[in-house]
């Protein structure tokens, strides 16, 4: 009931090869559980909410009513969605691991993810629930988005398998509070329910990557996980480590950087030109100047930054900055810390 307000578009059957919503009946809960969590609907007094209500799904069944999933049908799902142009794929399912990529993985998913990635699609998985250092394929491909669980104390679920491959994390409950959404429970009764792992994880950040791509359509896969990574809220060491990935997603904090942040290469002419002007508005636009200038000293971070990143000197490398919203100016900072920053600017 709590569905009844989303467009689904291009429905799927990858077990059957049938098209059409009757082909993609839930007869395990799994699917929609995962769907409401992504783009359920809100503001209409009914159940809960949605991370990106306004989003389309596209439902394709690759499971049975076990929740099991072959080769075959995953394969003939994902080029049904690369083929339709999704703009995300959710991948909460996942083989376990004992061995990092590419020793465990499955070629022919791979090749698949690939393809997604070329064809500009961000693919999300979930990094699997049984602990340990091993992240499930295919979130551990380099090219998706692996995601693990957190608990409402906001820190890593005990469950959430890490290492190579964990990208980020995201609300996933516990065995003492799980995700509240729409499904039936093993009689068939439909209702609420409260379900735990990582798979409901990474429909958070599926949700969050439709919020991201409404406001930077053209962003790219590799970008959009970029964004994700820099604004997650750190959990553990500072930067990346095997137990929480680069942190724990901030919606609110990728969106905005992703509107505000370029995407655009580096050009490959001697001199860096045309990469970002500034107006009052705070909108991007490009520029002919081709000149350069040092900016003045400053102490990095004060309310109402935003946070993004950038190659400003073209040197291959992303260097993390912010929109200074009091000022209307562009910083740069030459560490991962707070202090000061000599840094040029190239315009």
């Amino acid at each position: 009931e709590d569905l009844t307000c989303r467009e689904f578009v291009d429905p799927y059957n990858g077990i059957t090869d049938a098209t059409g919503l009757a082909s993609v009946i839930d007869d395990n809960g799994h699917g929609t559980h995962v769907s409401g969590t992504s783009a359920q609907c809100t503001n209409n007094g009914i159940g809960t909410a949605g991370v990106a209500p306004g989003a389309a799904i596209m439902p394709v069944k690759v499971m049975d009513k076990d929740a099991m999933a072959t080769t075959m049908s995953l394969y003939q799902g994902m080029v049904w969605a690369i083929e339709h142009e999704a703009d995300v794929i959710n991948l909460s399912l996942g083989l376990d691991c004992s061995a990092p990529w590419p020793v465990c993985s499955d070629q022919v998913i791979d090749f698949l993810v690939d393809q997604a990635h070329e064809a500009g699609i961000v693919v999300v998985a979930s990094s699997g629930n049984g602990g340990g250092s091993f992240v499930a394929s295919p979130a551990n491909h380099p090219l998706t988005i692996g995601v693990g669980a957190t608990t409402i104390a906001d820190e890593p679920a005990p469950y959430t398998a890490g290492g190579d491959g964990l990208d980020v994390l995201a609300p996933g409950g516990s065995i003492y509070a799980g995700i509240w959404q729409e499904t039936f429970d093993e009689n068939g009764v439909w209702g609420y329910y409260m379900w735990n792992g990582t798979s409901m994880s990474a429909p958070h950040v599926t949700g969050t990557v439709a919020l991201m791509r409404s406001v930077n359509p053209e962003a790219s896969p590799d970008f959009v996980r970029s964004v994700l990574t820099e604004t997650a809220v750190d959990l553990d060491e500072p930067g990346w480590d095997e137990i929480s990935g680069y942190g724990r997603i901030d919606a609110a904090a990728a969106v905005q950087a992703i509107r505000y942040a370029p995407d655009d290469p580096c050009p490959t002419t001697e001199v860096c030109s045309g990469i970002f002007a500034i107006g009052q508005s705070g909108l991007w636009s490009l520029t002919p100047r081709l000149s350069s200038a040092s900016s003045t000293d400053f102490y990095y971070g004060v309310p109402g930054d935003i946070a993004f990143s950038g190659d400003w000197n073209c040197d291959g490398v992303r260097t993390p900055g912010l929109y200074r919203q009091s000022d209307g100016f562009v910083y740069l900072r030459n560490s991962n810390t707070q202090g000061i920053a000599d840094t040029s600017f190239y315009f």
